[in-house]
């Protein structure tokens, strides 16, 4: 009985692998298409001044198009050090935001980086899900969330980790569920906010992988491959939910301090470990924060 209860936890164990890769933070995509920057300067609307009635046909000037609901911001690498996030509309405080990744992905600053990644919990139908406790104490034992920490050089490259894999800010309106901004003293606190997405791509075509280095599901099973589990990626599913992008800068414009945050739901049906099948749910965190910036 001691034996075939070893051999089952070990089969949950294998299992409760899923949820190890299921927000992994470096997840780099080495086909990921180049993004050409547009560097043609924006040329603002000419002001109308209307003095009296117009009084023949070729007086009569047309109005400015209104933008469109969701409009494709021009990517910038200038960041006006004398703009007021705090007055911005939720549509300036996206394109202000997009204007400072270009300005990172521009200077190239020196930073460091911790980051937490963290089982939070897992669920298995294996049992009945009487061995929910003992799996959980010993993925939390291998997977603790200590914070590891990286040191960027000034120069070099940013190998997908600060603000995602994208070659330039591409952050939509529509991707945002909020978005603010806060005095600091002299510096300024913007923060965005994004809402629920399920089985994002990670080549910056989804919200998620517009802020974040993010993995998908056939990520997910090509890893556990290694491990001899098998599963169905029409089976499987992964749930970003909660992001936030919380950004400040400083007075001239520069970004001096980013926090990250995003949670994932790794649910996968039919997972199978030689004759075993069972599903599974594991629900991970992951913060970075990247602090210490040199220009």
């Amino acid at each position: 009985m001691k034996k075939a209860l070893s051999s089952v936890l070990a089969i949950l164990l294998t299992l409760a692998m899923l949820g190890m890769f299921a927000a992994c933070g470096d997840t780099e995509d080495p086909t990921e298409p180049e993004i050409t920057e547009d560097t043609t300067p924006v040329t603002e609307p000419p002001t109308i001044d209307v003095v009296g009635e117009p009084t023949t046909e070729d007086d009569i000037t047309e109005p400015p198009t209104e933008p469109d609901s969701d409009p494709v911001t021009e990517p910038t690498t200038e960041v006006a050090a004398a703009s007021d996030p705090t007055k911005m509309s939720k549509d300036e405080l996206v394109q202000y935001y997009n204007d400072l990744v270009n300005s990172v992905r521009e200077k190239k600053p020196a930073y460091t980086r911790t980051a937490v990644q963290k089982m939070d919990s897992i669920k298995t139908s294996v049992l009945g899900g009487i061995a929910d406790g003992i799996v959980n104490g010993i993925v939390k034992k291998k997977m603790p969330g200590d914070p590891k920490e990286h040191k960027q050089k000034k120069g070099d490259k940013n190998d997908n980790e600060i603000f995602g894999p994208t070659k330039t800010g591409s952050v939509k309106v529509s991707d945002v569920s909020s978005a603010s901004a806060v005095k600091d003293g002299a510096n300024y606190v913007i923060t965005l906010k994004l809402g629920k997405e399920t089985n994002p791509t990670t080549d910056g075509n989804s919200k998620y992988s517009r802020f974040f280095s993010v993995a998908t599901r056939q990520d997910v099973l090509d890893e556990l491959k290694d491990s001899g589990v098998e599963g169905d990626v029409n089976k499987a599913t992964l749930t970003y939910h909660d992001g936030k992008m919380v950004v400040t800068v400083d007075p001239d414009g520069k970004v001096i301090k980013v926090h990250e945050e995003f949670f994932v739901d790794a649910d996968a049906k039919e997972i199978k470990v030689s004759i075993i099948k069972g599903d599974i749910i594991a629900y991970q965190s992951t913060t970075n924060d990247y602090t210490s910036f040199v220009y």
